[in-house]
């Protein structure tokens, strides 16, 4: 989840992002934000210099503007690279990543259902399965699916923070629990 700073970040940059004018879609920065902070995240010396107060603000803003080319990200994206780096915050990439795909799918009335089961479902039962979900959320539906073959069989599906657990591990643990009380 995350956190507040993170989260005000991303928010400003999806204002921005959806402005006319400013060259980018916002499935496209998002896209681009994504590659930024795998980048950051990878090289652990480009965190150090974007943290260290000895290298220069100079120094920081040209390393900034060499990775904007060689990833050939959208002003928009440089420029908050730039910000982000200036503030002190690159450490929250990860995070402001997460809260900008967090707030886009909100505008644009996606939810992203986590569907586990216990075996590897189809394609034919993958879109049944979106296509269920989306008439009991009345939104778009993007699953992100996973198999736990613990669960014996069923699917649980969780929405945001509602779970809903038709497995028949649950339905066992279900029934443990009546037959204790």
């Amino acid at each position: 989840m995350p956190d507040a700073v993170a989260r005000q970040y991303a928010e400003a940059l999806l204002d921005v992002v959806c402005e006319a004018g400013s060259g980018i879609n916002p499935e496209e920065a998002l896209d681009q934000l994504r590659q930024l902070a795998q980048l950051v995240g990878e090289l652990r010396e480009l965190r150090l210099i974007f943290n260290n107060p000895a290298v220069s603000a100079q120094d920081k803003s040209d390393l900034v503007e060499r990775i904007a080319e060689l990833l050939g990200l959208a002003p928009v994206i440089r420029n908050f690279l730039g910000l982000t780096v200036r503030k002190r915050r690159v450490n929250l990439l990860p995070q402001m990543v997460e809260a900008y795909q967090e707030l886009l799918d909100e505008r644009l009335g996606i939810v992203r259902p986590r569907v586990t089961t216990a075996v590897e479902l189809s394609p034919a039962e993958r879109h049944q399965m979106e296509t269920a979900l989306a008439r009991l959320t009345g939104k778009q539906v993007r699953c992100e699916f996973s198999v736990d073959p613990e669960l014996l069989g069923g699917v649980v599906v969780q929405i945001d923070s509602t779970v809903y657990d038709g497995s028949i591990r649950g339905h066992l643990e279900a029934l443990r629990q009546r037959l204790t009380e």
